[in-house]
């Protein structure tokens, strides 16, 4: 019997061009074809409209067939019209597909514009469709009166929404969508690259040419506002000052942040104890995981971002602000800290819940051991059970 057809489409994927784009969808795509012939439609918004999109598939991706496909984009002003912009741009090649390949189901990824497009072509043709919620296509875009009137109809047409926290699918829910349509399932993490290493941490520090005997901390992230990383940078610079003179701090990353972030480290004085790694593979993230004392996260909203997970995988501690689907999996105390953020005082919270973990290591293997659960075919497994039905 043949494997069942599921057709992906998400902007969020990655081509050798933007090799770190919606790295989570891809793990979880090779991890569901085992059990289904897949194919995947990449619509990318550009602007102008007509703008030339020259990208390729990565070589592990090509079993996956994925086509990337320019659709006109609006910034800013967009809202009442990126989504028919994104179907308009979207049909030619999905109407192709469907003739050539028809699938039994889709799955799409990122509710606005890419699921309020594609759950109106799936209707059309009587296809199954399941949605993703990763994020900000969630906190942020209901903010917004007519993206959030767009994104609960696209849930009305369809089957089930994947929310990957359970706070994303309480923000739905008061939205107005329909509780019994929405799931939590967690991503995942290669065990095989985050895991605690056999070798000594002085080992792997030089190896990537780190301080062998001073306090390590790493944040791993985009550079943007969203992350709040100059937080991280006061923060850094305070504990310095009060407790640990000898800190360092690790920034893997890239984003529009980068020129600010350098010019605050440089008049905080910090050059010389501040590492900026630019974007970093999975391989080298273990690494610098396995290297450090403490992962930082300090963003003002996530769903449940991958790097906890992985963080907590190599056996980790983690000290993060308290948003978005984090405390579902910090939830003990010997894991990390929780800091509300956006108080009067926490930045002080902040410090302070370093300071307890550099002066009280955690017992690494108990975070790994905590950590391994979530796998990617843990995930696909769900994920699986949902679209089969």
């Amino acid at each position: 019997m043949a494997d069942p057809n599921l057709l992906f489409i998400s902007n969020l994927f990655p081509a050798r061009e933007s090799a770190y784009n919606g790295l989570d969808n891809a793990f979880l795509l090779h991890h569901l074809r085992a059990d289904f012939d897949i194919r995947l439609l990449c619509p990318k918004p550009v602007f102008p409209p007509g703008k030339e999109l020259n990208l390729s598939p990565r070589k592990v991706d090509l079993p996956l067939n994925p086509i990337y496909i320019p659709v006109p984009y609006l910034p800013k002003i967009g809202s009442r019209w990126n989504d028919k912009l994104m179907r308009r741009g979207l049909r030619p090649a999905f109407e192709k597909l469907i003739r050539q390949w028809k699938p039994d189901s889709i799955l799409c990824s990122w509710l606005y514009p890419d699921a309020c497009a594609v759950s109106i072509l799936a209707q059309e043709q009587s296809i199954p469709c399941d949605l993703i919620t990763q994020g900000s296509d969630t906190h942020q875009y209901l903010k917004n009166p007519i993206r959030r009137q767009r994104i609960i109809e696209a849930i009305k047409r369809s089957r089930h929404v994947i929310c990957r926290s359970g706070d994303l699918g309480k923000q739905l829910a008061e939205a107005g969508a329909d509780k019994q349509q929405l799931h939590t399932v967690y991503n995942g993490i290669d065990p095989q690259i985050f895991h605690a290493q056999k070798n000594e941490k002085s080992e792997v520090r030089q190896k990537l040419k780190l301080p062998k005997k001073t306090p390590i901390l790493l944040f791993v992230g985009n550079f943007l506002p969203v992350k709040n990383p100059l937080f991280l940078l006061e923060a850094f610079a305070s504990l310095r000052s009060t407790s640990h003179p000898n800190a360092h701090l690790v920034m893997i990353g890239k984003g529009s942040m980068r020129e600010a972030l350098e010019q605050k480290t440089a008049s905080l004085g910090l050059q010389q104890v501040v590492t900026f790694t630019g974007a970093r593979n999975s391989t080298e993230v273990a690494d610098y995981m396995n290297a450090a004392d403490l992962f930082c996260l300090c963003s003002h909203y996530e769903g449940l971002p991958n790097v906890i997970l992985e963080s907590l995988a190599c056996g980790l501690p983690v000290v993060s602000t308290n948003v978005g689907g984090i405390g579902e999996v910090l939830n003990l105390d010997e894991y990390g800290s929780l800091i509300p953020p956006n108080t009067p005082t926490s930045l002080t919270e902040y410090v302070n819940a370093i300071r307890k973990h550099l002066e009280n290591p955690s017992q690494r293997q108990k975070i790994e051991n905590y950590g391994k659960q979530f796998t990617w075919q843990k995930s696909a497994d769900r994920y699986r059970e949902l679209i089969l039905g």
